[in-house]
Formats: C-alpha cells, sequence, structure tokens
C-alpha cells in the first residue's frame, strides 16, 4: 500500500517488482467520537491531519512517529507503536 512513501521498504517493494497501492485518495474522516476518544478514518488519512482535527477537540494521539506525515495505513503497515502496548 503506497500513502505519503515514505518509507525505503515503499521504494523497495516497488524495486522488486511488487505491487504497490496508493491509498491516498482513501482521506476520509466516518467518526469522530468525543466522549470515547475514538476517531474512524480511512487508511490515506495523515497523522497530520488527524491531529489537526482531533486537536482542538482536547486530544492528541497516543502514538507519534517522528513525522506528521505518515497515514494511518502507512503506520500499520510499518508496524508504528509505542511501549504502551506492553502491560506489566
Amino acid at each position: 500500500m503506497r500513502a505519503e512513501a515514505l518509507s525505503i521498504a515503499a521504494r523497495d517493494v516497488q524495486n522488486a517488482g511488487g505491487v504497490v497501492l496508493d491509498a491516498t485518495t482513501l482521506a476520509g474522516f466516518h467518526e469522530i467520537d468525543v466522549e470515547q476518544g475514538v476517531i474512524r478514518v480511512d487508511a490515506g488519512v495523515s497523522l497530520e491531519a488527524i491531529m489537526r482535527t482531533i486537536g482542538p477537540l482536547g486530544w492528541f494521539v497516543h502514538v507519534t512517529p517522528g513525522t506528521r506525515q505518515v497515514t494511518v495505513g502507512g503506520a500499520l503497515a510499518a508496524d508504528v507503536h509505542g511501549k504502551s502496548h506492553h502491560v506489566d
């Protein structure tokens, strides 16, 4: 899946003859539940777009990579996460 194509892996897939899907047109916001802190968006939505939308509502994304231009689909594909998913 290709969204912002910021990772080296995206270029490697193309160079190896793999299939890359452009998800940038899949950039819709479907639901924001301010009470529960849940947002439902398409794979092509960037973290920057999410932060600009939820920031004024008093929310911020729980885990952020080094760039805001990464898309939700790209973050999932690259297994972007923080350490908050570990439970002692």
